[in-house]
């Protein structure tokens, strides 16, 4: 049965939206979310294609060492990075099944217990939509081919310092 649940975290003093799903086999995180918490990228040692809706396909070539906190719990998660716009964080699996979480599609609760403490998530609430918010800037495409540039760029400054 697939449960996904969704909230926002502070990680670095900085908010980040999290979709905690059942169904997903890696724990991700966002190109973009790495770039603006300024985490180390490293190479993935097994690199791989995801492919979510249709038949296009993302390299997964990095991965980062990502830092978590929900209310008691802090821990930093290894994260396969991807490109995605919709949110800045999917904790699948891996994370779920290492700490026995529980996701309650009725309550809309998602819990878990970490040292000896029972941990509780509520879900995120609604917020205005894109219509009723003010205009920003810069527009998402601008921000995606940003992102895109910086992220390989600096995936290739890595890689060229492992030669």
């Amino acid at each position: 049965m697939t449960a996904i649940f969704h909230t926002d975290i502070k990680c670095e003093d900085k908010g980040c939206k999290i979709i905690i799903d059942n169904e997903s086999c890696i724990n991700s995180v966002s190109s973009i979310t790495v770039i603006c918490l300024g985490l180390k990228l490293v190479p993935h040692s097994k690199p791989y294609n995801v492919s979510w809706v249709n038949n296009n396909s993302i390299a997964v070539n990095g991965r980062c060492l990502f830092p978590i906190k929900f209310l008691d719990y802090h821990d930093e998660i290894w994260c396969d990075v991807n490109l995605m716009d919709v949110w800045h964080v999917i904790l699948g699996r891996p994370w779920i099944y290492n700490l026995h979480v529980t996701i309650s599609g009725w309550s809309n609760l998602c819990s878990f217990a970490f040292k000896g403490r029972k941990i509780k998530l509520i879900r995120l609430l609604l917020r205005p939509s894109n219509k009723t918010r003010k205009k920003r800037m810069w527009t998402n495409k601008d921000l995606i081919q940003w992102v895109q540039m910086s992220f390989w760029m600096r995936l290739r400054n890595n890689l060229l310092c492992l030669v």
